[in-house]
């Protein structure tokens, strides 16, 4: 307990340094400006557009769990999305809606199951997603960067396929390993041999699955780069599919709370190919961070009512 409070505080830290180095290095009278330049009308219907695409996600899980009520996907996705906000970690949401969720007819262990691969065919769509969009992008990219994630789409569809073989190795490794430093992990590792093996997965779910993916992606993309464009980042759309997967990968790295500071950091390093100024990309990971605050926000009210009723 008191080394992940060690650690939440330590990601405060992290976060608020980063930050105050960003605060010190901005000219305060571009970056009122171009918050000044945002039109609310467009920042409100970008979050309205969002929340509806939002949907998509819902979809795309319930591939791989036939029958479940939509408004319980709808509900447990939008309190996901609040837990990932506050908690550390962007898969920490993903372990609260594994929890929270009602297994119905299915058993836990295929809850479990449907969560992994539908995350790991949303990592698929935004990867191929991004692939295609640095082959077209308006910009020299290095190859280097294009044949990693080539290998990381490649690694991730790989494991979709063989989802339950992969822990099994793990967990052989593990027994017959004779440094065991983590036993725990053993314990979480065959949890998720069973849960992959408690669904066996159909190829055309998958395809499936990673086309919602894609089609969540493009109305994602499409929203920032309709709100950029409002504010001067003249950025083309090809471009924000790899700009916007890179960010997302980025933010995996749990080293902040919400992300703050390192989304900043990331959006104004890969914007500067573009020779947009610092002020603008600040401004433009705000309201993206607002796009998420947006979600979180009804969350916590889907979460309270939840917790109410089992009061």
């Amino acid at each position: 307990m008191r080394s992940g409070r060690m650690l939440f505080f330590l990601k405060i830290l992290i976060s608020s340094a980063l930050l105050a180095l960003l605060w010190n290095r901005v000219d305060f009278y571009k970056l009122q400006k171009a918050f000044a330049a945002c039109s609310l009308w467009v920042i409100l219907a970008g979050n309205i557009i969002h929340a509806l695409a939002f949907g998509i996600n819902v979809l795309k899980w319930r591939l791989f769990l036939p029958g479940y009520p939509l408004s319980d996907l709808f509900r447990y996705n939008l309190i996901s999305k609040f837990y990932s906000l506050i908690l550390p970690g962007q898969f920490s949401g993903d372990i609260v809606k594994a929890v929270v969720a009602s297994p119905h007819r299915y058993t836990r262990e295929h809850l479990t199951a449907s969560i992994f691969y539908d995350k790991l065919s949303g990592l698929a769509g935004m990867l191929l997603l991004s692939f295609i969009a640095i082959l077209l992008s308006s910009i020299a990219i290095p190859p280097m960067a294009i044949a990693v994630v080539a290998v990381f789409f490649v690694g991730v569809v790989v494991t979709m396929m063989y989802g339950s073989s992969i822990p099994l190795v793990m967990v052989k490794w593990h027994q017959r390993s004779p440094i065991r430093p983590f036993p725990f992990l053993l314990t979480i590792t065959k949890f998720l041999e069973k849960s992959a093996r408690a669904y066996p997965v159909k190829e055309k779910r998958l395809i499936y699955s990673i086309i919602l993916g894609i089609l969540y992606q493009l109305v994602g993309a499409s929203v920032v780069y309709w709100i950029a464009r409002d504010i001067g980042v003249l950025v083309p759309i090809w471009d924000w599919f790899w700009i916007l997967g890179g960010l997302s990968i980025i933010l995996l790295i749990p080293v902040t709370i919400a992300g703050l500071g390192v989304r900043e950091c990331g959006l104004i390093g890969i914007l500067s190919l573009f020779s947009i100024p610092a002020e603008k990309a600040i401004v433009l990971s705000l309201i993206i961070l607002g796009l998420q605050v947006f979600l979180a926000l009804i969350g916590l009210c889907v979460e309270g009512k939840r917790i109410i009723e089992r009061t």
